[in-house]
């Protein structure tokens, strides 16, 4: 959101991602998959395959390494 301009702060205890394994590597592959092929072309268009793959990504290395990366 922040490239619209929109400030959000978040205080989180810990990385209940990877401690808990919640999400796999491979879960998160196959929910961006749905996530993506249901998407109308206008919201499509809206984020961009390339700042969808980013969040995927961020969100893969929180299941891996429990590792904040900022993009």
């Amino acid at each position: 959101m922040r490239s619209w301009g929109v400030h959000v702060s978040i205080i989180e205890p810990g990385n209940f991602i990877a401690g808990t394994s919640i999400f796999t590597e491979a879960s998160i592959r196959e929910m961006a998959a749905k996530m993506w092929d249901s998407m109308d072309p206008e919201v499509k268009a809206d984020y961009g395959r390339e700042r969808f793959e980013a969040r995927v990504k961020l969100m893969k290395s929180y299941a891996t390494s429990g590792v904040f990366l900022w993009f």
